[in-house]
């Protein structure tokens, strides 16, 4: 066809395209190009570009998602258009020069669509063809994201199709599909399966328009994909992994693993990232060593606003893992403060011999090796910069635990319950400073106790002594110190002339009723005695023979152990038995004449002691008691 006549078709209207008598449904979820190149082999074109210029469309129109041929396609096709926009794939350029893509409603880098390379499901178009017919083979606009790289219908790898071979244009996908169909049907047959991650999953439901109702959610597409992968690189193969260099299958592994860490929040990137740095094999590498390619790829997108949520991420783990120096720059931010130290750092801070500050900081827990000359920088490691920076300084005014306890006033005992309580804390708990004491804190606890204590002579009343009353509430220090300290006690009291907290009072019954539980969830003896109406030996018979399920618990008050029996126990326990008082009760009469109308209808009670009361099985009163009235009159005869 000539020039010529080429351009006079370009300027024929738009209104001159009509629907084709030979046409195609759009399928869910498949692409323009793929819903133009299925009509065009079946209006007889070999080659989808011929038959768009047939139709007066331009071919690389559709490709780039322009709306003007996207019109032409749905006038051409009967698709409605609102209908075709729903998985269209339009190229867009960002006022900065990059080249993107919009596929329904997301965002996706040049790089994170395949479109040349084609990938499918060869399950897939098998049932394609056995469900549509032999054009009905057809592409979904998943199997063009890069980073899905598994069927979610069949859970196998996709594959990729050899190149497009000249005049077969790379976005012919039924063209391309028909020219390897052998290859496709072998490998359906002999395609393993791979389990559909939850990152694939994700990526599919965003496409389709549905919210995971997390974080995620308020990111790009690209950013959660590309980050993903790039995260899950270095998470799972170390810090020399590269995008480039790893296959299609470990990509999907890393990304899978990425998601899982990216999901999660600030907290589970934090987790991932710390799990890496725990893997380094030197301790004392920077972060740029141990995130190798993750690290210098998020500096590169330092150009594009839309990562910052992530490398904020990335960077405040930095500062709070590494010992990063108050202004130092970690993509592109200075830190506000130093959060660790290593040995090297914190030298630097303090002028003191190199093996006292190695010995030092081993003592106060900032190392792991053993305190001797030869402890290395290696194993110290990271450690917290202002803590040990104090601990440093900490050399003079501390006392031992013997002074320490005196202080208080408390045997030691009692003050080494205080101290694993977390109530009195050390300055110092090792080899040459050996539980020592900050003085300043001693007096501090005796403030927060006694500092608004009312001084008494002798306790009066249900005032008494602090471990006396801790005896006769059945409570423990433990239980009771924590409270006093956060002041949920109204009154306390101290003795005069006495120091410390040897002199602490306190009121018994407020003490009861500040830990006083809720009301059991059952019944006491007391009251299944009522509820059964039967004698105390019967409800402890039931009770230990196992007859009526019970727990054994605390009194909401006095903490005394003692019985209950749950009401749910209870119930079960009436489901298969009945006491002679419930049913005189229902009837209306007294026990021992429905006892003697059962014993003349030979219906006995369950083998018990004659000191017990009377208990019936019911079933065997089935037919002769029912809702609290006699079912026969008479007694039987008997022949």
């Amino acid at each position: 066809m000539s020039q010529k006549s080429d351009a006079k078709r370009e300027n024929t209207s738009e209104c001159s395209v009509v629907q084709l008598g030979l046409t195609l449904p759009l399928h869910p979820a498949q692409p323009i190009t793929s819903l133009v190149a299925n009509i065009a082999a079946f209006n007889g074109s070999q080659y989808v570009q011929d038959f768009t210029r047939d139709m007066r469309i331009d071919w690389k129109g559709v490709v780039k998602g322009n709306s003007k041929e996207l019109d032409l396609v749905s006038k051409l096709s009967g698709v409605p258009r609102e209908r075709m926009n729903r998985f269209a794939c339009r190229l867009d350029v960002s006022p900065d020069g990059r080249r993107f893509y919009n596929i329904a409603g997301q965002t996706l880098s040049n790089q994170q669509v395949e479109r040349g390379t084609l990938r499918v499901c060869p399950k897939c178009l098998l049932e394609d063809q056995r469900r549509f017919g032999r054009f009905g083979p057809h592409t979904r606009v998943y199997w063009h994201v890069a980073s899905i790289r598994t069927c979610a219908d069949h859970s196998v790898p996709l594959l990729t199709l050899p190149a497009a071979e000249f005049p077969r244009d790379i976005h012919d996908t039924f063209g391309r599909i028909r020219d390897h169909w052998p290859l496709i049907e072998n490998a359906a047959r002999r395609r393993s399966r791979r389990k559909v991650s939850a990152f694939e999953r994700y990526q599919i439901d965003r496409l389709d328009g549905h919210n995971s109702e997390t974080w995620l959610d308020d990111l790009p597409f690209e950013i959660v994909a590309k980050t993903a992968e790039m995260m899950g690189l270095v998470y799972t193969f170390g810090p020399k992994s590269a995008f480039s260099r790893v296959t299609s299958a470990e990509l999907a592994t890393a990304g899978s693993r990425g998601f899982d860490a990216l999901i999660a929040g600030q907290r589970g990137v934090m987790a991932a990232l710390k799990s890496v740095q725990n893997e380094s094999q030197n301790i004392n590498a920077g972060h740029n060593t141990d995130y190798g390619h993750f690290a210098r790829w998020l500096e590169r997108m330092a150009y594009d606003l839309r990562y910052e949520p992530i490398r904020k991420i990335y960077r405040n783990f930095v500062f709070q893992n590494y010992p990063i120096a108050k202004g130092e720059v970690v993509l592109g931010v200075p830190c506000s403060k130093r959060h660790l130290h290593s040995f090297a750092t914190i030298a630097n801070e303090f002028d003191m011999n190199p093996v006292r500050l190695k010995n030092f900081l081993w003592g106060y827990g900032f190392a792991t090796g053993k305190r001797t000359d030869a402890l290395t920088t290696q194993e110290i490691g990271y450690f917290d910069a202002e803590a040990s920076e104090a601990k440093i300084r900490e050399v003079v005014g501390v006392i031992d635990r013997i002074e320490a306890a005196r202080r208080l006033n408390v045997n030691r005992w009692t003050f080494d319950r205080l101290r694993k309580l977390g109530i009195i804390s050390p300055v110092a708990d090792f080899d040459g400073l050996k539980g020592l004491y900050q003085p300043d804190h001693l007096d501090d606890i005796l403030q927060q106790v006694l500092g608004q204590a009312e001084t008494v002579e002798h306790p009066v009343g249900s005032q008494m002594e602090f471990n006396v009353a801790c005896n006769k509430a059945k409570l423990t220090i433990e239980e009771v110190m924590p409270r006093i300290l956060n002041d949920e006690f109204k009154w306390l009291g101290c003795l005069k002339g006495i120091r410390g907290l040897a002199g602490l009072v306190v009121d018994l019954e407020e003490m009861l009723d500040l830990f006083e539980a809720a009301p059991l969830p059952g019944y006491t003896k007391r009251e299944l005695k009522r509820l059964l109406r039967v004698n105390d030996p019967t409800v402890t018979l039931l009770i230990n023979r196992g007859l009526i399920r019970s727990e054994k618990t605390k009194h909401p008050r006095s903490r005394r152990p003692m019985t209950i029996v749950p009401k749910d126990a209870y119930c079960e326990f009436l489901d298969r038995f009945v006491t002679l008082g419930i049913l005189a009760h229902q009837i209306g009469t007294q026990a021992k004449h429905v006892s003697s109308k059962l014993e003349k209808l030979k219906i006995d009670p369950i083998q018990l002691a004659p000191r017990f009361s009377k208990i019936y099985e019911r079933r065997r009163l089935r037919g002769v008691i029912e809702n609290g009235f006699w079912v026969i009159d008479a007694v039987p005869s008997v022949r």
